[in-house]
């Protein structure tokens, strides 16, 4: 054999080699959390048997997954999920939970998908689908549906702007019976709009609206019904106004929310108390200026929330949206800062013993929320998501496998966080650090832009935020694990942090749009001397009007930070401590630098949003060498596009990881993450990223893992996933698909136990699913089935047949060989031969009719199993 022959079958034994052990698989990524958000208004909700809760309204999106106008929050998982295909097009306006846990939906929807459903429908917990509720050949109802209430029974209470329900009259209010065939009329109803329902501890319904009589009464918007008796009968003198929602208290009383100045004769603004022993309505220490939506009752506190559209509370109290009235000393107090937004339509008790909220708003209390949130027994109000609440701006490696993480969120799961937070990588567990950073000069959502550690072991944060539980940190603040706590930096910055860089000797510099720092004037950068515990400018700083947001140290003591306008960056020379121009970018303010990394060569790497940088075109990444202050493109010249370059790591295997906003990376989809090998200056991406909001802000690698931690402010993976993952992403960059490096062994073996085995490689650890003639075995009855050794516990000739194994892990799936299976059932000394010697041992067990002589398995031991087994016999097996 010749040389050039022997080299390739060397080579080829090495590539089989490597496909033996298992290939290596793309990243595959794993979603952390959708977003708490809801992308439209909440106007109902309802609490299941599960402790889930059901929201109605007009939206698209829940948590980030396609959910049409009606969704479903699990408080335990903290997540959401669709019910079927929803309801498009369709408002829905209200919603229950029947005893049997199907779901029923009302609203303003003549059609859906062009089928017609009369403004009411029905999803089936069993099916998983929706229908029309039809009853006499009649779809609905034949006006909007505004309120909904199930009776424990499993009759269905509905309320509206409807005369007609089914081919029945309705007159607003009507009931479906149990058995669903039968709408019947409370009593002549009312004579106007309802708006609420809510079952009584008398088992008598109550209604209430802008109706102005109800059965024979002449004065309306609160009324019962005695199903009993089929008699209506008013709560005191109505004159005006509607009411919405109602409350029933622990000894009977109903509290009422409405837009109503009048309850009863009683002067009121917009919600009142009700007494059935009394038959008199009081106010509620002159209520609030504005219309009640919803009211909820806390046994924990002896307390009612109340929302609505309100702005204060008493004269002049700012309430923002929603207050609480405490039952024991009849007071009232705000819950926070409020609700920034236009309305809170809707409350309800949830699983978790919080209470869930939904309506129209950007904001609760200081956590950005999207239409809603949970209120907890301490009154803070939690947005219901498993991530951040809110974008991450920047995060750094804590060690032992946690990261810290800072960003615009208020809470984390439920945990508050305020702005910065330590993140578990193992366990997923959030932990505060301190009392966070809260407030702003300008508002109540701050913002911490900027995390970086010190040689001491410090942590410093920037960004636009003012405290820290009581003590004042003015943009940077230092935090001390001994005492666990943050404290202020000299007197703070005059404008916002946006970058650190730390320094030897545990100083560092701050670099953001602030024009004086600790009493120093300087423009944008500064140095926090650790020896002195001073701030000091550094050349006086930037020109005016430059923000700094990042900044790099060469090797020399020099440091370069971005510019903005034409100017890409400057440079300030730590000999002569002076500026200078490093660069100019390819057009005015528009376009940035957003990135900088010093490689081990000594060269930068920029990155930012530009089509050229220095006198060179290229897009959005560019390396420049200080040494000779020239630039070179990072492979190609248009290697990145579609955005900006947020982020740059320098991976241990000497790769770059770059991460943003851009769409494309040589030439690939990138989904605003990607690779470039430096050895080979080719890239790759990391498909398929991730969409939506502003794109990854960090990306990460912790020691005690090869994962990658995506954090910023996306939303969802890309295509074609596009799995709900808001902020912060898992990236596993390790992995390897199954090989197997045994196979099983075909089987020939008398009645009785037999075992397949094979073993398997793979990274993740791969999963295992044993077939017989390609159908799966039932895992239930056969454990083993999903392991990689299969026993079956007595085999028997009908269990002969080719038995193989699927292999699968994230990263692949593999098929083994198959093995045959043949089970001789004349063999039965298990000797290994058919002979007269089985034929002894059978007629042994026959004589004494053991079981293991009914050989045609007909439960008895008779002449019919003689016939069968020398029937085997003859055969030879």
């Amino acid at each position: 054999m010749n040389s050039r022959v022997e080299v390739v079958l060397a080579v080829l034994f090495l590539m089989l080699a490597r496909i033996a052990s298992g290939q290596s698989c793309p990243p595959q990524w794993a979603a952390l959390g959708g977003a708490p958000a809801v992308n439209g208004e909440v106007l109902c909700s309802t609490t299941l048997a599960s402790g889930a809760v059901v929201v109605g309204g007009t939206f698209t999106e829940a948590g980030g997954v396609s959910a049409a106008n009606v969704a479903r929050y699990d408080p335990a998982t903290r997540s959401w999920s669709a019910l079927g295909a929803g309801l498009p097009f369709a408002t829905v306006q209200a919603v229950t939970s029947l005893p049997s846990g199907d779901i029923v939906v009302g609203g303003s929807f003549g059609t859906v998908n062009g089928i017609f459903y009369g403004n009411l429908a029905r999803y089936s917990a069993a099916t998983g689908t929706w229908d029309r509720v039809v009853v006499g050949g009649q779809a609905g109802l034949s006006g909007s549906v505004l309120a909904l209430l199930a009776l424990p029974d499993g009759s269905l209470v509905a309320g509206g702007d409807f005369l007609q329900s089914g081919n029945q009259p309705g007159r607003y209010v009507t009931i479906l019976n149990a058995s669903g065939n039968a709408w019947s009329a409370l009593g002549s109803g009312v004579n106007r709009v309802v708006f609420g329902l809510r079952l009584l501890q008398s088992g008598e319904i109550l209604v209430l609206g802008d109706f102005t009589s109800a059965g024979a009464n002449t004065t309306g918007r609160v009324a019962r019904f005695n199903r009993t008796s089929g008699v209506w009968s008013v709560l005191g003198n109505w004159q005006s106004g509607t009411a919405y929602c109602a409350t029933q208290l622990p000894g009977g009383d109903v509290i009422v929310g409405g837009s109503f100045s009048d309850a009863g004769g009683t002067f009121a603004r917009n919600i009142a108390r009700y007494s059935f022993a009394t038959n008199t309505w009081t106010d509620m220490a002159t209520g609030v200026d504005s219309t009640v939506h919803g009211v909820a009752y806390r046994a924990a506190t002896n307390d009612v929330v109340v929302c609505g559209r309100f702005a204060n509370y008493l004269p002049g109290f700012p309430a923002g949206r929603i207050a609480r009235f405490s039952l024991s000393d009849n007071s009232w107090s705000a819950i926070g800062e409020g609700i920034l937004g236009s309305t809170v339509n809707t409350i309800t008790p949830s699983g978790s013993g919080q209470y869930f909220l939904g309506g129209l708003f950007s904001a609760a209390r200081d956590a950005i929320a999207g239409n809603c949130v949970l209120l907890d027994a301490v009154d803070d109000m939690v947005p219901p998501g498993r991530t951040t609440s809110a974008v991450i701006r920047s995060a750094l490696n804590a060690g032992n496998g946690s990261l810290i993480v800072a960003g615009a969120f208020s809470h984390a799961g439920s945990v508050r966080l305020n702005r910065i937070g330590r993140y578990d990588t193992a366990t997923g567990a959030w932990t505060p650090m301190g009392a966070g950073l809260s407030r702003t000069t300008f508002g109540l959502f701050p913002t911490a832009h900027s995390v970086t550690s010190l040689a001491n072991g410090d942590i410093i944060a920037g960004g636009d935020f003012m405290e820290s539980g009581a003590a004042i940190v003015n943009r940077v603040a230092r935090y001390r694990s001994a005492t666990g706590q943050w404290e202020a930096v000299g007197s703070g910055a005059s404008g916002t942090v946006f970058t650190l860089l730390p320094l030897p000797g545990s100083s560092f510099l701050a670099g953001g749009s602030f024009s004086e720092i600790g009493g120093v004037l300087t423009n944008s950068v500064a140095r926090f001397n650790a020896e002195t515990g001073s701030w000091e400018s550094i050349g006086g700083g930037m020109p005016a009007g430059v923000t700094v947001r990042a900044m790099v140290r060469l090797s020399n003591g020099d440091v370069i930070v971005n510019g903005s306008g034409t100017t890409a960056l400057r440079r300030y020379s730590a000999v002569s401590a002076q500026w200078s121009a490093v660069g100019t970018l390819s057009n005015g303010f528009d376009h940035s630098v957003d990135a900088l990394l010093l490689l081990p060569t000594g060269r930068v790497v920029v990155g930012g949003l530009f089509t050229a940088i220095g006198g060179l075109a290229t897009s959005n990444v560019a390396v420049f060498d200080p040494g000779t202050g020239s630039w070179s493109a990072l492979g190609a010249a248009n290697a990145v596009v579609g955005g900006k370059v947020a982020t740059l790591l320098l991976d241990a295997d000497g790769s770059l990881v770059l991460g943003g906003a851009f769409t494309q990376a040589g030439g690939a989809a990138a989904g605003g993450v990607a690779r470039f090998d430096t050895a080979s200056s080719t890239w790759s991406a990391f498909a398929p990223g991730v969409q939506g909001g502003s794109g990854v802000a960090k990306v990460i690698r912790v020691s005690t893992s090869s994962d990658l931690f995506v954090l910023g402010g996306f939303l969802r993976l890309g295509n074609p996933l596009s799995a709900p993952a808001a902020y912060m992403a898992r990236v596993s960059t390790g992995g390897t698909a199954p090989a197997f490096t045994s196979q099983p062994a075909s089987r020939s073996v008398c009645p009785g136990p037999v075992s397949f085995s094979l073993t398997a490689t793979g990274t993740p650890t791969p999963t295992y699913v044993w077939r017989r003639n390609g159908v799966p075995l039932n895992t239930a009855t056969n454990p083993t089935a999903s392991t990689p050794t299969l026993l079956l516990a007595n085999a028997v000739n009908e269990d002969s047949g080719v038995y193989d194994c699927v292999v699968t892990n994230t990263c692949g799936a593999v098929t083994s060989q198959g093995a045959q299976l043949a089970v001789c059932p004349a063999d039965y000394d298990c000797s290994g031969g058919v002979d007269s010697d089985d034929v002894i041992a059978y007629f042994a067990d026959w004589d004494v009719s053991d079981a293991d002589a009914d050989f045609n398995g007909d439960g008895g031991v008779d002449a019919d199993d003689v016939i069968g087994f020398f029937g085997r016999w003859d055969a030879g097996c």
